[in-house]
């Protein structure tokens, strides 16, 4: 899975399976960011860490 989002920063949650991450908790996965084309995209790496607990469709919620 792969995240596109020319607005990323105006998304306050990334929800997964019901699991919410704050937008302050994204912090810290900014090395799993990368920024191309002023489109960011989270990286399957980290998508696929996350899906190994959390199995079900992301969501991304905007403000």
């Amino acid at each position: 899975y792969v995240i596109k989002d020319r607005s990323f920063h105006s998304i306050t949650y990334l929800e997964v399976n019901s699991f919410v991450i704050k937008r302050s908790m994204l912090k810290f996965l900014s090395l799993k960011l990368i920024i191309f084309n002023n489109i960011n995209i989270i990286c399957v790496e980290f998508l696929k860490f996350f899906l190994k607990f959390h199995k079900n469709s992301i969501k991304m919620i905007s403000k």
